[in-house]
């Protein structure tokens, strides 16, 4: 069994001290090409470590019965001073804004034009009925002030986060830009949207290889800390753009898919009336051709079009903490997951209460739950336990594998069409239960497998740092 682990270990430690010159609070993956003169992202880190208040104008409307006020309210919240800026937060005259660090790993890492991530893909016929091939979606959250102050609070240390303090304040506003590389042959109503460049993968499975390429915004989503929403407090929403819809400039012509406020527990079969989410109607005029519709959340939640219509927002992130939720973000369609998944929770309370492990909330926050692991396993510490010592529990070994995801494997299923052999491979990997020194003769082929996929994994993100750091 030892030598198995041994693999795992020489591929971690290798990739960590690849990782040496890759801080937590690094501004991307990539190396930036000798010859590129065009925009570059820089990590807004400058967390504060006191916030003044601020008018919270969103809190004029009530979000259950006011709720295009209240969307319309956030966003212009969001927008005011980053449309000068183009986004770069330090030189936004009327508020700055943060990004959450650590997601500089993986093969789905930031970019380093405007800091982006991988989403899920869109598979065909996802974003509209002439769509014939997947696409990539990519994205960058940001937090405002109070977000940002509790960033400052958790990565304080950037290689040992606090994850006891990531309960984020009332008032605190988090937004995400996601952009697509698809076609406006194939999604017309993409046409005229914002565009960005991205380094991209060159390929729709792409694991290494990266080019810059011009993407188009689809998606804006927004969460809001409202103390009113005492079900989970959190308010949510998203946006869509449609070239149709009226407006002079693409940030007008981001159409509200709706909001939400709770995961309706007691709603879990089709049919069921859905009284804590509002999709709107125009979204639904919009985005209908035909007899296609476009997707929401399970049975009518909200959900925007890059997210898997078998979840919902809050359900999604409602399973951040730290370790990270062992069965993922989606649940499956037996009757006792999805009662599971849609449950209202109130942080501190967590998701997956597990006996003798200690868990902690991560507020509905993804972008800490993939950070944080990042930058527990960043810098080679003496702790590391190599092959002659105990082994891995079962928390670790999810800690390891998060390494080496990010949010679109996340949201992916295990049947997931788009996954890329390297992610499969560390995806499918169970929890490995501890067992007893010298026990390799009892070790079983499963577990074997395990552990070499864990290593090869590992191995295959040294080899694909090495690659970048030789370029």
């Amino acid at each position: 069994m030892h030598h198995y682990k041994h693999l795992l270990m020489i591929g971690i430690l290798f990739t960590s001290s690849l990782a040496s010159a890759q801080e937590v609070l690094s501004s991307s993956l990539d190396p930036i090409p000798a010859s590129w003169s065009g925009k570059r992202f820089a990590l807004s880190k400058a967390y504060p470590s006191t916030v003044k208040n601020e008018d919270q104008p969103w809190k004029k409307f009530d979000f259950k019965t006011q709720s295009l006020e209240y969307i319309n309210a956030v966003k212009q919240y969001v927008l005011e001073g980053n449309l000068e800026c183009d986004w770069v937060f330090k030189n936004n005259k009327v508020r700055k804004w943060y990004h959450a660090p650590g997601m500089v790993w993986g093969q789905n890492g930031r970019e380093f034009i405007n800091g982006m991530t991988r989403e899920r893909s869109s598979r065909p016929g996802e974003l509209h009925p002439k769509q014939v091939n997947s696409c990539q979606n990519w994205a960058v959250g940001f937090y405002n002030p109070k977000g940002g102050q509790t960033l400052g609070k958790v990565f304080k240390d950037a290689n040992a986060p606090n994850t006891s303090a990531a309960i984020f304040p009332e008032g605190t506003v988090t937004a995400k830009l996601l952009f697509t590389n698809v076609s406006d042959k194939e999604v017309p109503y993409i046409k005229n949207s914002f565009e960005w460049q991205a380094n991209i993968h060159t390929a729709q499975r792409g694991v290494n290889d990266r080019a810059p390429a011009s993407m188009r915004l689809l998606q804006v989503d927004i969460a809001v800390k409202d103390n009113r929403a005492t079900n989970t407090d959190w308010v949510m929403m998203t946006f869509a753009y449609h070239s149709d819809a009226p407006g002079a400039s693409p940030w007008d012509r981001l159409v509200p898919v709706g909001i939400q406020w709770g995961n309706d527990p007691a709603a879990l079969r089709p049919g069921q009336a859905i009284t804590e989410s509002w999709i709107n109607p125009q979204f639904k005029k919009l985005f209908t051709v035909g007899t296609w519709t476009m997707h929401t959340g399970l049975n009518g939640r909200l959900n925007g079009p890059v997210d898997n219509p078998k979840s919902s927002c809050l359900s999604c992130h409602g399973t951040a903490q730290d370790p990270s939720v062992s069965t993922g973000m989606i649940p499956s369609d037996d009757p006792t997951s999805l009662a599971r998944y849609f449950r209202n929770i109130n942080p501190p309370a967590v998701f997956e209460d597990k006996p003798n492990v200690k868990e902690f909330s991560l507020d509905y926050s993804l972008q800490l739950e993939v950070g944080i692991p990042l930058a527990r396993n960043h810098a080679p510490k003496p702790s590391r336990r190599g092959a002659d010592g105990p082994p891995l529990d079962s928390a670790t070994v999810q800690a390891i594998q998060r390494v080496f995801l990010t949010t679109r494997d996340f949201e992916d299923e295990e049947n997931e069409p788009e996954a890329t052999p390297a992610a499969k491979d560390t995806a499918a990997v169970a929890p490995v239960s501890p067992t007893e020194e010298g026990s390799d003769n009892s070790t079983s082929n499963s577990e074997m497998l395990q552990w070499l996929a864990l290593g090869a994994g590992a191995l295959g993100a040294g080899a694909y740092f090495l690659r970048k750091k030789k370029a």
